[in-house]
């Protein structure tokens, strides 16, 4: 037998067939650490974590990051945070009753600086009932032929056609709400998959511009932590100069708001109803965004690109004072820019029978800083985010929907009140006349 042949019938893994064992390929280079991950050494002022709003509940284990100065929309929140100086407190307006049995809810609390009496529900038996109950449009029967029994069937019709009203204006809404989003739904399910695809076409140009954000904000992090540079004590009063400038203004519009509301009562109802239309707009905003995402991405890197030029420049500059504008512009602006949340919360179910956030491996986008960076957002999880943001709107539309119905039934209950208060005032002695008629009296001798 040859050499060859020998050789080649060797047993596959023998040490002496003269090979040198192959080598192994070389451990990858560990991953930059994101920027975003990290605390903020300077910036703006820190909102107290007390004073956070919770409007995004469905996060994982209802945890959120997103509580910064530039994602709090409440100047007094902002007045009230720990670099603004002066006294602060989270203030619960209550309403207190002496009677257990008796809630607060039918009053909004409008008796200040001293409590009245009233009764625990002013309304029952007024106003019109709801007409799907049973009974709730049946004339009473008459126990007698005279006015008084009359007017009671009159009352009955009166309450039931303003009943019914209301139903038929409150059916006429739903309808419309609901053809507006069967057209919604028709659009959505037709550029779907193009949503998609100009995603995943553009994904990976997004990916570059992201990675050489946060490469710039890596460098430019390094530059202020050059002490013989930039000294730390310097820095701090750096930032005590700006965050009193941005305190002062938020003060002014705390105060502003706080005149506002001494000289305009909004009730329990109307600020339920303006919440409701406030969340509803934000999203339909965010929905917009995620069904055009690499346009939004993009709208946001453009943005940060140019600051990136603007921070390069100043620094560049042989003028110290540009220095100086640099820290504010890359730290109260670049920085936040780059590592917000989303406009809102959304989180995905993982499943149908799951509650959201409940799990780390549901989609969600909007709970923690920079999560909607294109590194984090895959097409299979934007694919989820379009269906789950679409359930979210609905939500919002739907609780504002549910909203202003309660604000209309209340003025159409007031509508009602008013006349029926006139009307009832201008038969008064008619009435009692008539009650009076019913009443029998005998006299002591006459009874014996």
């Amino acid at each position: 037998m040859s050499e060859q042949s020998q050789q080649t019938q060797q047993p596959a893994g023998r040490k002496d067939d003269g090979c040198p064992p192959p080598t192994p390929p070389p451990c990858p280079p560990p991953p930059c650490p994101d920027p975003c991950d990290q605390d903020r050494p300077w910036g703006p002022p820190k909102i107290r974590p007390e004073c956070c709003p919770e409007d995004r509940k469905c996060c994982p284990d209802g945890k959120s990051r997103c509580c910064n100065w530039d994602e709090v929309d409440d100047p007094c929140v902002r007045a009230a945070s720990a670099d603004c100086g002066g006294e602060w407190t989270k203030l619960k307006c209550k309403c207190e009753s002496s009677n257990e049995k008796c809630k607060c809810d039918e009053w909004d609390c409008g008796c200040y600086p001293q409590g009245t009496c009233v009764p625990c529900e002013p309304c029952d038996g007024l106003l019109p009932t709801d007409p799907g109950q049973p009974g709730g449009c049946d004339d009473p029967g008459r126990t007698d032929c005279t006015s008084d029994e009359l007017r009671k069937q009159l009352e009955a019709l009166k309450k039931c056609i303003s009943s019914q009203t209301t139903e038929q204006a409150k059916i006429a809404a739903e309808i419309k709400a609901r053809q507006e989003r069967q057209d919604e739904l028709a659009k959505l399910i037709t550029a779907f998959d193009a949503i998609v695809e100009k995603y995943k076409t553009e994904r990976h140009k997004l990916i570059c511009r992201e990675d050489c954000l946060k490469g710039f904000h890596r460098d430019i992090t390094k530059v202020f932590q050059d002490r013989s540079r930039f000294p730390e004590a310097c820095l701090t009063e750096m930032q005590k100069a700006i965050n009193a400038e941005l305190c002062t203004l938020e003060k002014e519009r705390c105060c502003q708001k706080n005149l506002e509301g001494k000289l305009s009562k909004s009730t329990k109802l109307i600020w339920e109803q303006t919440q409701a239309d406030q969340n509803k707009a934000k999203a339909i905003d965010a929905f917009a965004a995620i069904q055009d995402l690499p346009k939004w991405m993009g709208d946001q890197f453009t943005a940060l690109e140019a600051l990136k030029d603007q921070i390069a420049q100043a620094l560049n500059d042989k003028d110290p004072e540009k220095h100086k504008y640099a820290f504010y512009l890359f730290y109260w602006q670049f920085v936040p820019g780059l590592c917000k949340c989303f406009k809102v919360a959304i989180c995905c179910k993982k499943d149908e029978n799951e509650q959201y956030g409940k799990d780390e491996a549901a989609a969600h986008i909007g709970c923690q800083p920079g999560d909607w960076h294109p590194s984090y957002i895959t097409v299979a999880k934007l694919k989820k985010l379009i269906c789950c943001a679409w359930d979210f709107v609905r939500a919002a539309k739907e609780a504002a929907h549910k909203a202003a119905a309660a604000v209309q039934t209340a003025k159409d209950n007031l509508a009602f009140i008013i006349t029926k208060a006139a009307d009832d005032a201008k038969t008064l002695d008619a009435r009692i006349k008539s009650g009076l008629e019913k009443v029998t009296c005998t006299s002591s001798a006459s009874a014996r």
